[in-house]
């Protein structure tokens, strides 16, 4: 619903429809998301049957935590990180924990020691993997951050403590956020 909600309201609201769009239009824009990423969900569950859910369930936090722990660690607590340093550091994040998780034993490689059988998402035989970890996240995290530092010690632009300061008083009080 989330992502339906999204697509309809941002991407086809404020994008497509240069934020005018109409309400008739922008729940049908909503319904046809929510099919499109209902059966996008039930086919990668379909594809992802034979595998352990609390496997899934942690590299899916160890992506979503490599592309946004990074950003909102230092976005609080590191006075100099800038717009483009939190982009490195989510889009850095993220690219890596993606692909060491293609190259990892979830999807080629890992095979039942007992019964022979594929453990992976890919069938027995195709065996791609150079990542020996199962979860990327203890490489990813660490290199989301690093990412995020150079993008700010690499940008243009120089930051300022005076923003960071009132950000920092509206984030921790309320005040001014009106």
């Amino acid at each position: 619903m989330a992502a339906a909600t999204s697509l309809a309201h941002d991407l086809f609201g404020h994008v497509l429809m240069a934020g005018r769009p109409g309400e008739r239009q922008e729940v049908a824009v909503a319904r046809i998301a929510a099919v499109l990423v209902g059966s996008a969900a039930i086919a990668a569950a379909a594809f992802a049957g034979d595998l352990d859910v609390t496997s899934l369930l942690g590299l899916t936090l160890a992506v979503a935590a490599s592309a946004n722990l990074p950003a909102i660690v230092l976005g609080l607590l590191w006075r100099r990180l800038n717009g483009a340093g939190t982009v490195a550091g989510i889009y850095g994040g993220l690219a890596t924990a993606l692909t060491l998780v293609v190259f990892s034993p979830v999807v080629s490689g890992r095979v039942d020691p007992l019964t022979g059988a594929s453990r992976s998402l890919l069938p027995r035989g195709v065996d791609f993997a150079w990542f020996p970890l199962e979860n990327p996240a203890l490489v990813s995290i660490p290199a989301g951050f690093l990412f995020a530092v150079a993008g700010t010690y690499l940008s243009r632009r120089r930051p300022d403590p005076e923003s960071f300061a009132e950000l920092s008083a509206r984030a921790t009080t309320g005040v001014g956020a009106a």
